[in-house]
């Protein structure tokens, strides 16, 4: 579980006999019934309120007071069987089920997207150039604008089978109405003149119907079969020269932290199918030498994992040993040697039983090194420059869970015989090496700023149409003093793509991927990290910080992330940059 919070407190019950009411019902209900809470990682103590007239605060619906109550370094809390027992916080309870933790709620859902898009659509169409401040002054206020923001949420186009419990999870969602107000702000100050928002698409599968007469995007070169999905929102907005403006937005958000980190900007898979070191490896001019190339890396990617199960199995560590065995389920051989049994010439603790007992040991320890053999020599034929036949490995790898890879992928496990990551090397010699670099980088650049949608899009004027795009992260969240808003970054297409077609188009571009200052890479000793950097730079110019990574299992691929570098976010912001007005 977790720690409760203030602004888990606020959120409303999906389900059970409180459905719609705040969660901060449940803590009254308790106090009231003299019910026993939970304890973050201990057990169960009665509570009590270190004033009864609190109680009134917790059963009413006054957000405020009650954020004001639980937020923060408030200590209303206290235990009801402890003389002189100490006041405490929300965060001292654990978010149990009774408080929408675990299972309780079911999947839990993201609305910030269609939140965005409706704040979008809602003001917009007014004309507003900002959400009003009064939308989200208070909790109170902020619990009634979501309400009403439910209606013009009904009208987003959106395409998924959840749209209504999305709407349904509005409630309560303080934390991401603060960043939805600050990314929807991004946009609104960027209308025009005249300019209204007529319509808003949520997610970007729409973007198909809507640039299907321009070119045929699920052909697209970096996204193969799958359709070109440019961004989160589509925006269209109706201008006073009766242009029609498709305005994509790619949205991001985070917290309202000073040191709050940037959410990425792309996922994309390095290799396999959807690959984009696929794609480069498959251009007819690279094809032969690379694609031995890629061979190498999934020869090993099989190799390194089966030798972190090997090198598991025959560690020198008994409980390494025996947690491999177990979890890849090889018998011990415990069970397929017969166990010594005393007699009348052989008595228990006699010599001639301790000698039995040895004889055995040897027994059960050459069963079990046949049966990790069996294992090994079967597995083992799994190790290839082919994919799919490697996957074999990689699933075997994975039952050891994925916090033991982590470690693997940094040269530390097994402990005391880790294996040298050589998959990582093979990985990044093939990033760098000069016949991947340069298409590489033009590859990423495309995705992150969509480069080639000027060049695809070129009879727009015929249909009285016009696109942009941009990059919205909004920053906010819901802190002491109630919901937080922070200016968002913006990066809008016309500022943005202008300069990376300004330095691309330069004859003598040069494009680099190159390790960051003082980062050591996975394969490297000392890594702390079980990834690979790269700062892309383009004709010098750091535009973007690359990762490489695991998100999660590593049977899938490893993934492309990447972050706008404040360097160039703040090239995007000089005065002569273009600005963005729809």
């Amino acid at each position: 579980m977790a720690q409760l919070t203030a602004s888990d407190a606020l959120k409303t019950f999906y389900r059970g006999p409180l459905q719609g009411q705040e969660r901060y019902k449940m803590i009254a209900k308790k106090l009231k019934n003299e019910e026993p809470f939970k304890f973050f990682k201990k057990g169960f103590e009665s509570v009590k309120l270190v004033d009864d007239s609190l109680l009134k605060i917790l059963e009413g619906d006054d957000l405020e007071k009650v954020n004001g109550l639980l937020a923060g370094s408030s200590k209303p809390f206290m235990f009801a069987n402890v003389e002189g027992s100490k006041p405490f916080g929300i965060r001292r309870f654990d978010k149990t089920e009774e408080f929408g933790g675990g299972s309780s709620q079911g999947k839990q859902v993201d609305p910030h997207e269609l939140m965005t898009a409706a704040l979008i659509l809602k003001y917009g169409s007014e004309g507003l150039r900002a959400v009003p401040a009064n939308a989200y002054s208070d909790l109170n206020k902020a619990k009634n604008a979501l309400n009403l923001l439910k209606s013009s949420a009904n009208s987003i186009v959106y395409t998924s089978g959840n749209k209504a419990e999305l709407i349904r999870a509005f409630t309560g969602e303080y934390a991401n109405y603060g960043k939805a107000i600050s990314a929807a702000n991004g946009f609104l100050r960027s209308l025009g003149q005249g300019s209204k928002v007529h319509r808003v698409h949520a997610t970007g599968q729409q973007w198909l119907t809507i640039l299907s007469k321009y070119f045929a995007v699920n052909k697209h070169k970096y996204f193969g079969k799958k359709d070109y999905n440019s961004s989160d929102l589509i925006v269209e907005v109706h201008r006073q020269d009766k242009i029609k403006l498709f305005v994509g937005i790619s949205l991001k958000k985070k917290g309202a932290g000073a040191n709050e980190p940037s959410p990425t900007i792309i996922n994309k898979t390095v290799v396999g199918e959807d690959g984009l070191l696929t794609f480069i490896v498959g251009e007819p001019a690279l094809q032969t030498k690379l694609k031995d190339a890629l061979g190498k890396v999934y020869q090993a990617r099989s190799q390194f994992f089966y030798d972190v199960i090997a090198s598991s199995l025959s560690s020198e560590d008994p409980t390494t040993q025996k947690y491999a065995l177990k979890k890849l389920f090889i018998k011990d051989g415990e069970d397929q040697v017969k166990p010594v049994k005393a007699s009348a010439t052989m008595k228990t603790g006699s010599q001639m039983f301790k000698k039995a007992e040895e004889d055995r040991d040897k027994k059960v320890a050459q069963q079990r090194d046949k049966n990790i053999e069996e294992y090994l020599t079967d597995l083992k034929k799994s190790i290839s420059k082919t994919r799919s036949v490697g996957q074999k490995v990689l699933k075997q790898a994975q039952k050891l869970d994925q916090d033991k890879m982590t470690l693997a992928l940094q040269g530390k496990f097994p402990p005391k015989k880790p294996v040298f990551n050589q998959y990582f090397k093979e990985l990044n010699d093939l990033i760098v090496s000069p016949a991947v670099m340069k298409p590489l980088c033009v590859g990423l650049l495309n995705i992150i700023f969509k480069l080639d949608l000027k060049r695809m899009i070129k009879d727009r004027s015929r249909y009285s149409e016009e696109f942009a795009f941009t990059l919205i992260t909004g920053a906010g969240d819901l802190g002491d003093g109630g919901i937080i808003v922070k200016p968002p970054t913006v990066i809008p297409e016309a500022a943005s793509t202008s300069k990376i077609l300004e330095e691309t188009t330069n004859p003598r571009a040069t494009y680099v991927l190159q390790k960051p200052a003082g980062y050591t890479q996975a394969f490297e000793r000392g890594a702390s990290g079980a990834k690979l950097k790269y700062d892309l730079l383009l004709n010098n110019i750091n535009i973007a910080l690359l990762e490489i990574r695991y998100k999660g299992s590593i049977v899938p691929e490893p993934q492309f992330q990447a972050y706008i570098t404040p360097s160039f976010e703040k090239l995007l912001q000089a005065k002569d940059m273009p600005k963005a007005v729809y």
